[in-house]
């Protein structure tokens, strides 16, 4: 048999996502029972996926169907939460240019500003992100967001906030 690409299982690509196109529909049914999602557009990201993970397979590292199902439904759940707006109305970076008073974005009327002077001195020689880090939390930022603002995933900022605690800057 001669196949096309990576996929061993099949001749050509459009027999490949055929034949694949049922990994899409069970990610899909899972997926959209769920949440409220459009079946249409989780559906069309899930398509998508396959073709380019079936173009970008290769035998000699993982196996097809594992493979598939992963790509899939990463791809689908980054769609859904792209249309979803999640993290769409975050404020800018908090700037520590002059070491300024830091009022709550969501409550700015409280007249409660926090003096991060000495914090951020301290936090600067173990990583220059933590200062940035320090001020979005006090500001009320979750974890979460705080790594989206700064590049970082949601652990990475954990990690770097325990660093900050193991050396005794961070209370």
């Amino acid at each position: 048999m001669d196949v096309c690409g990576p996929c061993p299982c099949h001749t050509s690509m459009d027999d490949a996502i055929a034949g694949h196109s049922s990994i899409v529909d069970e990610q899909a049914r899972r997926l959209c029972s769920r949440n409220d999602a459009d079946w249409d557009d989780v559906t069309s990201d899930g398509m998508l996926a396959l073709w380019r993970a079936l173009a970008a397979y290769d035998p000699a590292l993982r196996d097809l169907h594992g493979y598939l199902r992963l790509r899939v439904r990463h791809r689908m759940i980054d769609g859904m939460r792209r249309r979803s707006g999640r993290g769409q109305d975050l404020p800018a970076l908090i700037s520590l240019d002059d070491n300024a008073d830091l009022v709550p974005p969501e409550n700015p009327d409280l007249g409660a500003r926090v003096d991060l002077t000495d914090t951020v001195l301290r936090l600067a020689p173990l990583d220059p992100r933590l200062p940035a880090i320090a001020a979005l939390l006090v500001a009320g930022y979750t974890k979460t967001e705080t790594g989206a603002l700064q590049g970082l995933s949601r652990g990475r900022v954990w990690q770097l906030l325990s660093l900050a605690q193991r050396s005794g800057v961070a209370a």
